[in-house]
C-alpha cells in the first residue's frame, strides 16, 4: 500500500506541475465569457442548448433561462459552435476578453418545432460511460414517488421493494451495495444494506437524476458494480433576485398528498453569495389492492434542506445541509404468529388481515432520519480546479416490533435502533492537458455504528481510504479512450457477545480495480462505446454478523463470518443511434462475479416468540451475470411519437449449477405520444399512453423459494399534461392514471408477494408552479 500511496502522490505532483507550466505559457487563464440563447422569432430564451467550443474540445449546456458561463479562459480566439435540436445550428467566433454578455439567435427549423429529442452524436465528444439522465420536464412528472419508483422509467432500471411503500433501485439486475447513490456529489450512507431500507433522500431536492451503468464510475467507488445514482441539485447561481418553485401533487390509491418548495435568493449587494431552502411534506395512508386494502401501509415524511454558496473569479465555497425524517407502516399481513399461519398465508390468495383505509401507523413500522451535512471548497487555476469536501452523515432507524413491550407501563420504544455516524473527507485536482482530460483523488471515510435493543447486527467500527485516478484521451474529433485505476484498503472492527463472551473481529479488505473504454463515432448516425474493467466490494457487517428477525422485511436472517471480498470482471457495449427525428441505443453488459454474495432462502422458516417468519442466509458462489437494454423513440410524425423500451438480465450460479434468485424479470414497454399545438396561454400539451408488460420469471433456483414466481403483467398508464402561462409564470399540469385496467398481479422483486397483492388502479394529479422575481 505505501508504494501506491507514493506512486498516487507523484502523480498528483506531476499533474499539478503540468498544470503550472501550462499556467505560466497562458498568461493567466482567467477570463469568462457569459452569453444567452434565444429563438430568433420570439426571442424567448433556448433552454438546454449545447455549446461546444473547439479550441478547448469541450462544451457547456443552456440554462433553464437561456444563459450559458465559460469560464478560465484565455486570451484569444474561439469558435462557438452552438447546437439544438428544432432549430438549424449556428457557427460564431469570438476573441476574449469579452467586454459584454454575448447573443445568440437560433432559427428553428418548421418540422421539429413540437419536438424534443436530445442528440448525444453532435457533441463532438463521444463520452465512455452508459448514461441515462432524467431532467426538469421529465422529474417534474413523476414528482412525489420515491427515488426507486421515480427510477423504473429508465430502460435497464428496476427496483426490489418491500410492500407498496419502500423501494430500492435495481441497475442491470443489481442491488443494495452494488449500487451507489450520491445526494449532492456525496455518496449516501445510511442503514443501506437492508433491502427494505429505502434510499433516506428526498427527490426533489434534485433538479436532474443521472444513471450510470455499469462499473466504469470508479472514483465514486469501487463496489459501484451496477451504477451509480446521482442526485443533482440546481447549481445555485449568483443572480440577483428571488426565485421559487412549488410542486404540488396528489395520489388516488392511497389518498396521498405531497407538497414541496424551493425558495432561492441572490444578493445584490454582496455579489457572488446565494443562498437556497427547500422542504417537502409527504403523508399518505393504507394502499389499496385491486380486491382489499393493504392495512398498516401508510407513510409520513417531512423533510427540509438548505445550502449557500460564495463564488469570486478563481475560487469558492459552498456549504449544504439536509435532514431526511420519515416513519413507515409495515404490512400487517406479513408479521404472523406461527408456522402453520404462515405457510397459510404464503399459499393464501389473500391475506387474512385486511382493513379499510387509515391514516393510522401502527406496529410493526419503521422510523427513519439521515442527516448530511456538506462543505465544499474549490480553487480554479489554469484549465483545472481543485476540490476539497468534507461530509458528514448521521443516521438513525429504529424498528418497532408488531407487539409492544409485555410490561404496559413501558414507553413505546422501538425494540431496535441503529445509529450511524459518517465522516468523509475527499479531495481532487479535475485538469485539462492538451487533449487528455481527467481527475485525481482520494478519499477516507470513517463509520461508527451501535444499537440499542434486540441484537441483529453488531457494533463496528471502519474505515476506508480510495485512490484513484481517470484520464480521458481525444485521440481524435470521433474518437475517445478513457482509463482508470483506483485502490482500496478498508478495516471493519466489530463489537459483538457469543456465549457471553465479548468478540471483537477485525477484517480487512484490499483490492485494485481498473476500467478502460473506447468511444467511437462511426458516422453520422451512430456512435459505439465499449467498456472493460474489474471491481470490488467487502462484505457487508450484515452478511458477516446479521442474526434475528430483521422485522422491516419480515424475515429471520443469518450472517456468514467467513465470507471473503466479492470480485467481478465486467465488459459492455452500447451502440447508440440518431437519424433525423429517430434516436435510440442497444446496450449489453456481462458480468463473472467471484465470490458473490447473496441473500438465499432457507428453510424451514424460523419460529421466535416474535412469531414466525421465512429464513433466509447470506452465501457466497461464483457466479455470471448478462442481459440488455434497449431502447428507441421515432417521430411518426410532426406530433405523434413513438417509445420502446424493452429490458432482460439473467444471472446464474456456476458453483451450483443454478439460477439466481431476486432478479429482475424481462420487462417491456411500448409508448405513444401526441403533441396537441400550443394555443394562447396553453403550452406544448400532450397525451400519452403506455403499456408495460412484465414477463413471467422462469429461470429461477428449483425449489428455492417459499413462494413460486407470479405469473407475468401487462399494466396500462396514461396522462395528460400541459403547461401553462399565468402572469409571466410557466406552470406543469399533469394527470397521470397507473394500472388503469386496475390488473391483480404480484411483482417477483416485491418481498411482500408472498402475502398480498400489488396496487391496484391509482389517478395522480400533479402541478408545478415556478416563481421568478429575478427579472421584476
Amino acid at each position: 500500500m505505501k508504494k501506491f500511496v507514493f506512486a498516487w502522490v507523484i502523480v498528483c505532483i506531476s499533474i499539478i506541475e503540468l498544470q503550472a507550466q501550462s499556467m505560466h505559457v497562458s498568461s493567466y487563464c482567467s477570463n469568462k465569457i457569459y452569453g444567452f440563447i434565444q429563438y430568433q422569432n420570439t426571442k424567448e430564451p433556448v433552454a438546454g442548448a449545447l455549446v461546444f467550443v473547439q479550441e478547448l474540445n469541450s462544451y457547456v449546456l443552456s440554462n433553464t433561462e437561456g444563459v450559458f458561463e465559460i469560464d478560465s479562459l484565455c486570451e484569444g480566439v474561439y469558435r462557438l459552435h452552438i447546437d439544438m435540436v428544432s432549430c438549424f445550428h449556428k457557427d460564431t467566433t469570438i476573441i476574449v476578453p469579452v467586454k459584454n454578455s454575448i447573443v445568440i439567435s437560433m432559427e428553428q427549423s418548421s418540422d421539429e418545432k413540437e419536438i424534443i429529442i436530445i442528440d448525444p452524436l453532435h457533441t463532438n465528444q463521444p463520452e465512455i460511460s452508459s448514461k441515462e439522465i432524467l431532467e426538469k420536464d421529465e422529474l417534474a412528472r413523476l414528482r412525489g414517488t420515491s427515488l426507486g419508483e421515480s427510477l423504473k422509467s429508465i430502460p435497464g432500471v428496476s427496483a426490489i421493494q418491500t410492500g407498496p411503500t419502500i423501494f430500492k433501485p435495481v441497475i442491470q439486475g443489481m442491488y443494495g451495495s452494488r449500487v451507489l447513490i450520491l445526494n449532492n456529489g456525496i455518496r449516501q450512507e445510511g442503514q443501506q444494506w437492508g433491502n427494505e431500507h429505502a434510499p433516506e433522500v428526498d427527490p426533489f431536492i434534485a433538479s436532474r437524476i443521472t444513471v450510470i451503468k455499469g462499473a466504469q464510475s470508479i472514483r465514486y467507488g469501487s463496489d459501484a458494480i451496477g451504477g451509480v445514482v446521482l442526485l443533482e441539485p440546481e447549481e445555485l447561481n449568483t443572480f440577483r433576485g428571488t426565485k421559487a418553485l412549488l410542486n404540488l401533487g396528489g395520489f388516488s390509491n392511497n389518498r396521498a398528498g405531497v407538497v414541496s418548495g424551493i425558495v432561492e435568493h441572490g444578493f445584490k449587494n454582496m455579489p457572488g453569495l446565494a443562498v437556497r431552502l427547500q422542504g417537502t411534506l409527504r403523508k399518505g395512508g393504507n394502499t389499496k389492492t385491486p380486491d382489499y386494502w393493504l392495512k398498516n401501509t401508510g407513510f409520513q415524511e417531512t423533510n427540509f434542506s438548505w445550502a449557500a454558496v460564495y463564488q469570486r473569479n478563481r475560487w469558492g465555497v459552498e456549504t449544504f445541509y439536509s435532514q431526511f425524517n420519515t416513519e413507515l407502516g409495515i404490512f400487517s399481513g406479513s408479521h404472523i404468529g406461527n408456522v402453520t399461519d404462515l405457510i397459510n398465508a404464503i399459499n393464501n390468495d389473500q391475506p387474512a388481515v385486511t382493513s379499510g383505509f387509515s391514516y393510522a401507523i401502527e406496529r410493526p413500522k419503521q422510523v427513519v432520519t439521515h442527516e448530511l451535512w456538506k462543505n465544499k471548497a474549490y480553487y480554479k487555476f489554469g484549465q483545472s480546479r481543485l476540490v476539497f469536501e468534507y461530509a458528514r452523515q448521521y443516521n438513525k432507524r429504529q424498528e418497532y416490533d408488531s407487539h409492544k413491550a409485555y410490561n404496559p407501563n413501558l414507553p413505546d420504544q422501538a425494540q431496535l435502533q441503529f445509529e450511524l455516524t459518517t465522516q468523509l473527507i475527499q479531495s481532487y485536482v479535475e485538469h485539462t492537458i492538451g487533449r487528455i482530460k481527467g481527475v485525481v483523488g482520494a478519499a477516507y471515510i470513517n463509520q461508527s455504528n451501535t444499537y440499542e435493543g434486540r441484537y441483529f447486527i453488531p457494533n463496528f467500527r471502519s474505515n476506508a481510504i480510495g485512490l484513484y485516478i481517470t484520464e480521458s484521451y481525444q485521440a481524435s474529433l470521433k474518437t475517445t479512450i478513457e482509463a482508470g485505476l483506483r485502490y482500496d484498503y478498508k478495516t471493519v472492527q466489530s463489537y459483538y457477545y457469543e456465549n457471553n463472551s465479548l468478540q471483537t473481529p477485525d477484517r480487512s479488505f484490499q483490492s485494485p480495480t481498473v476500467s478502460v473504454g473506447v468511444a467511437t463515432v462511426l458516422n453520422d448516425y451512430l456512435n459505439l462505446q465499449t467498456t472493460a474493467g474489474t471491481a470490488f466490494r467487502p462484505p457487508n457487517v450484515n452478511e458477516l454478523y446479521s442474526n434475528g428477525v430483521h422485522h422491516g422485511a419480515a424475515a429471520y436472517e443469518i450472517g456468514n463470518p467467513d465470507l471473503t471480498s466479492e470480485h467481478s470482471v465486467n465488459v459492455s457495449m452500447t451502440l447508440n443511434y440518431v437519424f433525423k427525428k429517430c434516436f435510440g441505443y442497444f446496450h449489453t453488459y456481462g458480468y463473472y462475479f467471484n465470490n458473490y454474495i447473496y441473500l438465499k432462502p432457507a428453510f424451514p422458516p424460523t419460529l421466535t416468540i416474535r412469531g414466525a417468519f421465512p429464513t433466509f442466509e447470506y452465501t457466497q458462489v461464483n457466479a455470471t451475470y448478462g442481459g440488455f437494454d434497449i431502447a428507441f423513440n421515432d417521430s411518426l410524425s410532426k406530433h405523434l411519437i413513438y417509445s420502446t423500451r424493452l429490458s432482460l438480465v439473467s444471472a446464474y450460479d456456476r458453483t451450483q449449477h443454478d439460477w439466481l434468485i431476486y432478479i429482475p424479470p424481462t420487462r417491456w414497454q411500448n409508448g405513444i405520444k401526441y403533441l396537441l399545438p400550443s394555443k394562447g396561454r396553453i403550452i406544448k400539451p400532450y397525451l400519452s399512453l403506455d403499456g408495460i408488460w412484465v414477463a413471467h420469471k422462469s429461470n429461477t433456483p428449483a425449489d428455492g423459494d417459499y413462494k413460486s414466481p407470479p405469473p407475468g403483467y401487462f399494466l396500462l398508464q396514461a396522462e395528460i399534461g400541459t403547461h401553462i402561462t399565468i402572469a409571466k409564470q410557466d406552470m406543469l399540469v399533469t394527470l397521470t392514471g397507473q394500472n388503469l385496467l386496475n390488473t391483480r398481479y404480484r411483482d417477483y422483486l416485491d418481498r411482500f408477494r408472498y402475502y398480498a397483492d400489488a396496487a391496484g388502479r391509482n389517478i395522480i394529479l400533479r402541478l408545478q408552479i415556478p416563481l421568478d422575481f429575478t427579472k421584476n
